[in-house]
């Protein structure tokens, strides 16, 4: 029994590796990021921009993204996309975005606070996260979000935006979720946290553990969002 656990274990890992190795190999294409065009976006290379366009308004000018850490490189290309406020889940714009603040000087970090996989988002961030969304929209703005390799807290986050404000099902939900990530067999709990937040955009009861619901307080959201 315990072998065969074992065996099972190394396939689910030898699964994972193989994804990324064949990951490893693409490039972002020049052309792609600078016509920001791309439907459905393409795998993710280690080291490489996890960035996709995650909604646009044509009219308005107004997108918005998911995506990972920058490196200098990097933040020459979210210039280039247009992109002038970014959210960092991972509290980490001190090691990316500020020290490489003159590749991209519009770009301004408008939060910046570690948020944990293990722990659900609040109403509180929610709430304020929406009213960035919508005077990005109004004002016709490029914003984005990241955390470190774009795939877990941006993968949540990602989730609930396409929940909230584009209407797309629990299911396409999480098939992004696992489409954008790695690894995402040891995060069984953002797909619980998601089916969570599914309930809260539909103004229902938690239907998961408490544990993976929508928390109430967030005493550690201040940085420049709004609510300091």
């Amino acid at each position: 029994m315990m072998k065969s656990l074992t065996l099972t274990f190394f396939l689910l890992i030898l699964t994972q590796f193989n994804t990324v190795q064949a990951n490893e190999s693409y490039e972002l294409p020049q052309s792609e990021i600078e016509e920001k065009g791309w439907g459905a976006p393409p795998p993710w290379k280690w080291g490489k921009l996890n960035t996709h366009l995650v909604d646009q308004d044509v009219r308005t000018g107004f997108e918005i993204y998911r995506t990972s850490r920058p490196s200098r490189q990097d933040m020459r290309t979210l210039c280039k996309l247009g992109i002038t406020e970014m959210m960092v889940l991972s509290g980490t714009a001190e090691r990316h975005e500020l020290r490489y603040a003159e590749e991209c000087p519009t770009l301004k970090v408008i939060y910046n606070e570690p948020q944990n996989t293990t722990t659900p988002v609040s109403s509180k961030f929610l709430r304020a996260f929406d009213a960035w969304v919508e005077g990005a929209r109004h004002d016709g703005k490029k914003i984005a979000f990241r955390c470190e390799c774009g795939c877990h807290r941006t993968g949540r986050l990602a989730a609930y935006y396409q929940m909230k404000h584009q209407g797309v099902s629990l299911e396409q939900a999480t098939a992004d979720l696992t489409r954008y990530g790695q690894w995402m067999i040891f995060y069984p709990h953002i797909y619980k946290q998601v089916q969570a937040l599914h309930d809260y955009v539909q103004g229902r009861a938690c239907s998961t553990r408490r544990k993976h619901c929508v928390r109430e307080e967030d005493s550690g959201l201040a940085y420049e969002f709004g609510l300091n």
